[in-house]
């Protein structure tokens, strides 16, 4: 390369990390931790010359960078912008001489960014404040809306039960993730939902890695933002049963199936705390910690737990620290969310067994009796399916898998 050599970069953002940098690209979602001195050296490369900026490095560190392994790296990563991919002079593939250098093209703007800022403004949090404080007053003084166990079955009719609840709870699910989505967004962040599939059930997915452009403290929220919808979906359906309700107290069809709808949101943000499954309160802590590795911190204080002295030697300082407290956190809030659920599992189960019993001895000449066979054989049907396809899926991975 000549002289007078520039390289040219793509809109790159750096982020300090304690004694790394991370540099990203947000347009592809690529990012790489860089020591100090290499972002310096790339910070270097975009506004001066190769021959420049490795002498500088010289001068600062007194030592020669590996120039060419580092250019390869980053064109790897996609950091250079490519002779031809934005109507700028080539001067060979990635570079241009000095004199003819194109401007940094910035990024393009993120949709929804405005919608996102208004949801997460001051007065929104006033109004989700406001909402979630009226609900809690409303359960405390009017028992029938509180979302109980026994409450999903908000109809005689079991066999429809499941039906209108998984219509109800897929919006729900996806207004979760979209909250996340427009919590990256309002930071100017790339983040989207996916659609994909578990067995025979719909998933959404969304991908927040645009929140890795913005320093650590400000992607809690992005984390945390279906946590917050919860709360508020939460409370609104709880508001949204009282106000059904009649002059003699008793709660409406869209009440009851508000309060199902309520009980299910519950459930799903209680959820959140099992930190060894990644969910949002994990990806908060791991945030927060500065370590992504939370499930391997999980494993090693179970391993210390149940066998004494078993070996730490890989871990680091910090990691200890963290452990001290971490661990025994964990422990605590798995064991309260799987007594929780099995608890409220027992409860549903016992009522919907309580339901259909009753339905069976109406004889088989009354409704009653289809309604709780076909509720049966559905709810167990649904159970049978997933085992079916868990085990033709794991046994595709084992024949795709080399031997």
């Amino acid at each position: 390369m000549s002289g007078a050599t520039r390289v040219r970069l793509h809109h790159l953002t750096f982020v300090d990390e304690g004694d790394e940098v991370l540099v990203g690209r947000p347009d592809t979602e690529a990012y790489a931790v860089l020591p100090a001195d290499g972002a310096q050296l790339l910070r270097r490369l975009r506004d001066h010359t190769v021959p420049e900026a490795v002498a500088w490095y010289e001068q600062a560190y007194q030592e020669t960078p590996d120039i060419e392994s580092f250019l390869a790296d980053l064109r790897d990563l996609g950091f250079i912008r490519e002779a031809g991919t934005d109507g700028g002079p080539g001067g060979g593939a990635g570079f241009d001489d000095a004199a003819s250098l194109t401007p940094d093209p910035a990024p393009p703007p993120v949709p929804l960014r405005r919608l996102a800022q208004a949801l997460f403004s001051v007065p929104a949090w006033l109004l989700y404040a406001a909402v979630t404080l009226a609900a809690a007053v409303v359960m405390v003084r009017v028992p029938q809306v509180r979302p109980e166990p026994s409450r999903i079955f908000f109809t005689g009719t079991l066999f429809l039960v499941p039906f209108v609840l998984v219509a109800v709870e897929i919006p729900l699910i996806y207004l979760h993730e979209l909250f996340h989505v427009l919590a990256g967004r309002r930071l100017g962040a790339a983040s989207r939902i996916s659609i994909g599939h578990r067995l025979y059930f719909v998933v959404f997915q969304t991908t927040l890695t645009g929140v890795y452009s913005v320093p650590r403290r400000k992607r809690v929220l992005p984390f945390l933002a279906g946590m917050v919808c919860d709360v508020v979906v939460f409370s609104a359906l709880v508001l949204l049963a009282a106000a059904d309700r009649s002059g003699a107290g008793t709660v409406g069809l869209p009440g009851r199936i508000a309060i199902a709808g309520a009980y299910f949101t519950a459930l799903r943000f209680l959820w959140q705390f099992l930190f060894f499954l990644e969910t949002d309160v994990h990806h908060a802590l791991a945030t927060l910690l500065g370590r992504t590795d939370l499930r391997g911190l999980t494993r090693t204080y179970l391993r210390s737990f149940l066998k004494r002295g078993a070996d730490r030697s890989a871990m680091t300082e910090r990691d200890a620290a963290v452990l001290r407290w971490f661990g025994p956190l964990t422990a605590v809030c798995v064991t309260a969310v799987l007594a929780a659920g099995l608890f409220s599992l027992y409860r549903v189960l016992t009522s919907y067994a309580t339901r259909a019993r009753n339905g069976f001895g109406h004889g088989a000449g009354s409704g009653s009796f289809w309604d709780s066979t076909f509720s049966v054989f559905f709810v167990v049907g649904q159970f049978a399916l997933g085992a079916v396809l868990a085990v033709r899926e794991r046994r595709a991975r084992q024949k795709g898998s080399p031997r």
